[in-house]
């Protein structure tokens, strides 16, 4: 049954493909445009809300009341702190279905806890969509009863072909990589939360068991400059490649060794990479305790490390590249893994059933 479905948060990178596909599907996507939007996450926003209180719950049940009539609104998906708390209860009142999304990269610690007895009181007549283990055990120490909680894998649109590099177009430069190095590559933003650091000592501990190691990272970023002076500072800058943001992801992952992560906190679009890396055959080494878990089995598909341990990192990367065997049997199980239970059709059929 399709349904004509109120989405109450502007077009989200982490959600495009979601909503694109949901679309495709036949269900009616309506953004919720907001006339007065209130960031209650931080002290302005919560105490301009208190006085507006009345004025904000009269003018979004006069705007809910005429998107239901005109657009037949059977389901409301909400993903911010405002609209759980807000939009919510008016959904309720007037019969219509409320899902929450909480992404990875949320930390409900950090919410004001003047919030947190509304979120658990309107979490309650809601089901709350999360993406990792870790997520919703989070939910749960928060008070969230654990049946009002769905968790849903990650996913990605995985590109089943086995590519060479004549077939992907590598110019000779790139195709340089597969046939002169042991390369580990990652996708990343350059800035201070990637901890991009940890990559660099950990490839320069390598150097001394795989002397012809290639640390490839592809993204940008405001610290590039300053993470190119770091590696020239390691003596390591001839073996670190800075490709800046790419447009074909698959090009790329056919042209690692072993897929590394170094940032803790996850958006949806670095578990759909990593996700792509284990479609491409690609051992995953990455942080423990970070929601990686979910995808990632220790000594199965890849390794979950101490997040800013570089020993650690360097210790499971040169058993990865003594050991092809090994590396290519891990890299199987991902890709078997990857292509088995984190599509994107299981996962909008499971988003399906729950909005």
């Amino acid at each position: 049954m399709n349904k004509n479905i109120l989405v109450s948060f502007q077009k989200d990178d982490s959600l495009n493909t979601i909503i694109d596909e949901l679309k495709a599907k036949g269900h009616s996507v309506i953004f919720f445009r907001k006339k007065l939007d209130l960031n209650l996450e931080k002290s302005a926003g919560l105490a301009l809300c208190v006085p507006l209180l009345p004025f904000i719950f009269l003018l979004n049940i006069a705007r809910l009341i005429y998107l239901k009539q005109k657009y037949k609104i059977n389901s409301l998906v909400c993903l911010d702190w405002h609209d759980k708390i807000i939009l919510s209860p008016i959904a309720n009142l007037l019969k219509i279905k409320t899902t929450w999304i909480e992404l990875p990269h949320m930390d409900l610690k950090k919410a004001k806890k003047i919030l947190l007895p509304f979120y658990k009181i309107n979490s309650k007549k809601s089901r709350i969509i999360t993406f990792s283990d870790l997520a919703k055990q989070q939910l749960i120490k928060l008070g969230v009863e654990e049946d009002k909680i769905r968790l849903i894998m990650p996913a990605a649109k995985l590109d089943r072909r086995k590519q060479n590099h004549a077939q992907s177009g590598l110019t000779q430069n790139e195709a340089q990589f597969n046939k002169k190095f042991f390369v580990v590559g990652t996708f990343s933003d350059l800035n201070k939360d990637q901890n991009i650091e940890t990559l660099f000592q950990a490839v320069k501990i390598c150097t001394e068991i795989i002397p012809n190691i290639q640390l490839i990272i592809v993204g940008e970023g405001e610290e590039r400059k300053n993470l190119g002076w770091l590696a020239k500072k390691m003596g390591i800058d001839s073996l670190v490649w800075m490709v800046g943001e790419q447009g074909q992801t698959r090009k790329w992952l056919d042209n690692f060794d072993v897929f590394v992560v170094s940032k803790k906190f996850f958006k949806l679009p670095d578990l759909e990479i990593i996700l792509k890396g284990m479609a491409a055959g690609l051992p995953v080494i990455g942080p423990a305790d970070s929601g990686l878990e979910d995808i990632v089995e220790n000594n199965r598909n890849g390794y979950l490390v101490d997040a800013g341990n570089s020993e650690l990192f360097a210790r499971q990367i040169m058993k990865l590249g003594q050991d092809e065997r090994l590396r290519l049997k891990l890299g199987q199980i991902a890709k078997e893994k990857a292509e088995e239970l984190f599509t994107l059709e299981k996962q909008i059929k499971s988003i399906e059933e729950i909005i």
